[in-house]
């Protein structure tokens, strides 16, 4: 049976046994490979994953900046998690925005609603309704007030076909 390998919106079947990738490296050295991302398995015919939209600081020998990224578990990675999947395994993504809505930017013909996001599959041959693969489905940043913040989430489920 061919694993279904899903990273950062790419998608590929390879033969099992997954041969490991190339080894990790410190991102802070120069010249040096970048971090081989986090692996997440399925068991049983699925996996379900709890993941944050938020910020990453990245300090490197040439640059520092500040950007979006997913994490899980509160820690931001800028190398989101590699998901492996089988055909016919359910995927289930429940996604939070943790970004503010502070900054949200309205001007005609400009970059709209920067701290919102989706998200979605290209050639996953999966349903396009929601709570699926919807491409119109934003999930706002939080609404926060003097003493709380409330985040907004989506659980995406994905029903992948044999």
């Amino acid at each position: 049976m061919k694993m279904i390998v899903l990273l950062a919106g790419f998608a590929a079947a390879l033969p099992p046994p997954f041969e490991k990738g190339i080894p990790g490296a410190d991102m802070l050295t120069p010249l040096q490979l970048l971090k081989e991302p986090e692996r997440l398995y399925s068991a049983n015919g699925e996996l379900c994953v709890e993941m944050d939209f938020t910020t990453c600081e990245y300090t490197g020998p040439y640059t520092n900046f500040t950007t979006r990224c997913y994490g899980i578990d509160g820690v931001g990675m800028l190398a989101p998690p590699t998901l492996y999947v089988y055909p016919g395994d359910t995927l289930s993504i429940k996604l939070t925005n943790r970004l503010s809505d502070a900054n949200n930017v309205e001007y005609h013909n400009f970059w709209q609603k920067l701290n919102y996001t989706n998200l979605h599959f290209h050639g996953g041959h999966i349903s396009g309704n929601a709570p699926s693969d919807d491409v119109l489905t934003l999930i706002e940043p939080a609404h926060c007030n003097s003493t709380a913040c409330e985040y907004d989430s989506i659980t995406y489920i994905y029903e992948l076909p044999d």
